[in-house]
């Protein structure tokens, strides 16, 4: 499950890790909470039967919008730059017991616990759990963590017993140098919403008067020039012009 949003470069990397995945029982539902987003991710996934899309208002909303969509036994929400090594998470869930929470490690670290595995619990990405359904139910709707990578969720499965895996399960690729898919700033910040005034504008003056203000209009127009000359006349001019 994916909530997609951010840099569509990030999301394209996230989601080519998860076609990587080549299991028909692992499903992809990406949720997203604008267009930009869902036509990054629709153009990411492909032609990947397993994917299918949605869309939410906010980011704790696209979580469980993507949890009641999913099916699965255990649930994975990541997030675009959270990265999934080739077959990985077909070989983690094989054998993985359907109440258990496993922590994807980015190297071996033994140990059941929070305590006994400091290096792993430093950035708890949600995307570094592999939750099963019931907690990953419970948690999502005890808490609305608006941040992406949801460290609030993680941080709380993390006070409970979890599992960690026997070899690399996740990679963070958030700091990678960004790839062709880069949001560039809106040349023209704000002109759909000056557009959409004018045109609301122009609709209430149709409403009223609209042949009066094209006359108005008209008016103006043909007394600019007159207008400009009048501005740069001297008083000797106007004297003159008296006269």
């Amino acid at each position: 499950m994916l909530a997609a949003g951010g840099d569509p470069g990030r999301l394209r990397v996230t989601l080519s890790s998860v076609r990587d995945q080549p299991s028909p029982g692992i499903e992809i539902v990406v949720v997203s909470s604008d267009d930009a987003g869902d036509e990054a991710a629709r153009a990411a996934a492909g032609d990947d039967t397993r994917a299918r899309f949605f869309r939410a208002g906010s980011v704790p909303q696209a979580r469980l919008h993507g949890l009641r969509r999913s099916r699965g036994r255990h649930v994975l929400i990541a997030a675009p730059g959270d990265v999934y090594p080739a077959r990985a998470l077909v070989d983690l869930l094989v054998g993985l017991d359907d109440d258990a929470t496993l922590l994807l490690a980015p190297e071996i670290v033994d140990g059941p616990t929070l305590e006994e595995a400091p290096r792993l619990a430093a950035t708890p990405y949600l995307g570094r759990l592999l939750l099963p359904r019931a907690r990953a139910s419970t948690l999502l709707t005890e808490i609305a963590d608006p941040d992406p990578d949801g460290f609030l969720i993680s941080l709380r499965a993390l006070q409970e017993p979890f599992d960690v895996a026997a070899f690399t399960g996740h990679r963070d690729a958030r700091s990678d140098p960004r790839g062709p898919f880069v949001p560039r700033p809106d040349p023209y910040a704000g002109l759909a919403d000056r557009v959409a005034r004018d045109r609301a504008s122009t609709e209430a003056l149709a409403g009223r008067d609209h042949a009066r203000a094209v006359r108005a209009r008209a008016a103006l127009t043909g007394l600019r020039p007159f207008l400009a000359v009048a501005e740069a006349a001297t008083d000797a001019d106007w004297a003159r012009l008296v006269e």
